[in-house]
């Protein structure tokens, strides 16, 4: 099976594990997925620090995957296409997660221009930027 490049790094083989074969799935795979996985790395090191922080489980609906951050047991945990009891649901694009996530948008405006959508604790989607914060820092950079 031959690798294509991976949808975020743009580079063969990347350690977030996603490999895509041409002839491979008919849906493509969403950037965001590689974002949840990369997350996924980040919470082995700052896992109990975002625990306390967030007291939380968040689900991400993006384009009809499911993504949940369990921010409330143990050292936190992404789940990837499992929902599970959600203390709030954020629905939004695969594109528009990506932009908030680099700092290329901001979640309050995207909130109230229908760009992302929350249901649930609204206190804990008050606390969502540093959630996002921490999934975009936890991409790898690009060398220029």
């Amino acid at each position: 099976m031959e690798d294509v490049m991976c949808p975020m790094t743009k580079k063969l083989g990347c350690s977030c594990g996603i490999s895509i074969s041409p002839t491979q799935a008919k849906k493509p795979t969403l950037k965001s997925e590689h974002v949840f996985k990369m997350l996924g790395e980040t919470l082995k090191e700052k896992g109990p620090e975002m625990v306390k922080k967030l007291g939380g489980v968040i689900v991400f609906k993006i384009e009809g995957e499911v993504f949940t951050l369990d921010l409330k047991n143990a050292g936190g945990s992404v789940a990837i296409g499992k929902e599970e009891q959600a203390d709030l649901t954020v629905t939004v694009s695969d594109e528009n997660f990506i932009q908030l996530t680099q700092g290329q948008m901001n979640p309050q405006i995207a909130f109230m221009t229908g760009k992302l959508k929350l249901k649930g604790n609204m206190g804990m989607g008050m606390k969502l930027g540093s959630v996002l914060k921490m999934a975009g820092e936890s991409m790898p950079k690009a060398k220029l």
